[in-house]
């Protein structure tokens, strides 16, 4: 049975659009509409190389799209890099695919890895010392159910789920009001997949908007308000609320949606 999310889809549909994607197309993406709006999660459900990887690094600025358009908060947006999606309006920020090569800084600290995208706002003189660090990862650990003591750590001795804990808490503090996830507890064990899990609910619930992608069917059922099926590059179908069933889903994944559950189908 799916879990209760934290705002109603009443209230969602209500809620302004934080992220709006129109007509979207590049690498294999042709033609992508949709909206991720205040406080709401939506997942992204497709087989491997469906346009998944294109999306996120589109929206991210990792790759020039080739057609439409994107609004961050109703405002039109070019964003060439990551670090340029941080600063437009109330932000957008991005947890990598692979940790080892797109995330940790093996050899730094946890705490400094934790704190790299916001180094110029703590620094003291043109020096971050180890304690302001860890004083300002302190919190946003706890949140992500990363215990205190790892902050000392250097982040490649610490496990896989505890460094992806780390990278979670390093998105969120960025202070983007919109986050993109891909595939967020990949190669983790189920207890840290729950601290990230009740992480990204209470972010939404906040007020944040969230739009992940995972390779899991159970944790696009569980977590998400709205499921996206890509398929081909495009949006085959898309599921809301308690149409959002495995059953469902893998259908749509190979192309075969039930129609009644179709929000939107080829």
């Amino acid at each position: 049975a799916r879990e209760t999310v934290n705002v109603l889809p009443a209230a969602l549909d209500a809620a302004p659009i934080a992220l709006g994607v129109k007509g979207l197309s590049g690498g294999i993406l042709s033609d992508v509409s949709f909206d991720v709006r205040q406080g709401e999660i939506v997942g992204i459900a497709a087989l491997e190389g469906q346009g998944q990887r294109d999306l996120f690094r589109t929206l991210i600025g990792l790759t020039r799209a080739r057609g439409g358009s994107v609004e961050i908060d109703g405002v039109p947006a070019q964003i060439a890099s990551p670090g340029a999606a941080l600063h437009f309006g109330n932000g957008l920020a991005y947890l990598p695919e692979d940790r080892k090569s797109e995330g940790i800084l093996a050899g730094l600290t946890t705490a400094s890895n934790m704190v790299l995208p916001i180094i110029s706002r703590i620094a003291r003189g043109g020096i971050v010392w180890p304690a302001g660090e860890r004083r300002v990862a302190r919190e946003t650990a706890a949140a992500v159910d990363l215990q205190e003591r790892y902050l000392h750590f250097k982040i490649d001795e610490l496990s896989g789920g505890n460094q992806q804990k780390a990278l979670l808490a390093r998105v969120i503090m960025t202070g983007a009001r919109t986050l993109l996830l891909f595939d967020p507890t990949r190669g983790v064990d189920v207890g840290t997949k729950q601290s990230i899990y009740e992480a990204i609910r209470k972010f939404a619930a906040d007020g944040g908007s969230v739009l992940f992608y995972s390779s899991e069917l159970p944790e696009l059922v569980h977590l998400a308000h709205r499921c996206i099926v890509l398929y081909g590059g495009r949006i085959f179908a898309e599921y809301r609320g308690d149409a959002i069933d495995e059953q469902t889903i893998v259908g749509a994944l190979i192309g075969h949606a039930r129609g009644e559950k179709t929000g939107v189908a080829a």
